[in-house]
């Protein structure tokens, strides 16, 4: 899968600390999921969720 041609995936990238960056594009897509996982409750049920 060509994570770079995404367009959401690029704007959000966009709107991101210079660190994001750095990731290669795939880690990009699986820190934009969890995210988005984490922002609409889908992992409610998990009480702490350690990123770093």
């Amino acid at each position: 899968m060509d994570f770079d041609k995404d367009p959401t995936l690029q704007e959000w990238t966009r709107e991101q600390p210079l660190s994001v960056l750095a990731l290669d594009s795939a880690d990009r897509a699986v820190l934009r999921i969890a995210e988005t996982a984490i922002a609409s409750n889908t992992w409610s049920d998990i009480s702490c969720i350690n990123i770093f």
